[in-house]
């Protein structure tokens, strides 16, 4: 499941042909971190987020398809003041007990 901001799903659907380019978003997200030759580096949110325009581009999205999803990606982020991965012990303990 995606992550897209409510207010964005008006204009950005979670399924579809970008669908892996928000999953990998999504990823990014949980931990902030890359393997770059077998070491993992930390990265800002600000770069998982522009990791996502550039997948969004390799899957073919046009530029105003890109200008709606950085839109609503970046007022979400400087609205919510999110900087930080969003994996944690207790979210990772109740996603291990879901079912």
């Amino acid at each position: 499941m995606t992550l897209i901001p409510r207010v964005a799903l008006s204009f950005v659907s979670p399924w579809g042909k970008f669908g892996q380019a928000y999953v990998a978003h999504d990823q990014l997200c949980e931990y902030l971190s890359i393997t770059v030759d077998g070491t993992p580096v930390t990265i800002s949110r600000t770069k998982c987020d522009s990791l996502l325009y550039v997948a969004l581009d390799v899957l073919g999205a046009t530029q105003m398809e890109i200008t709606m999803v950085a839109g609503a990606v970046e007022l979400y982020r400087n609205v919510s003041q999110v900087n930080l991965r969003s994996n944690s012990v207790i979210k990772r303990s109740l996603e291990s007990t879901w079912m």
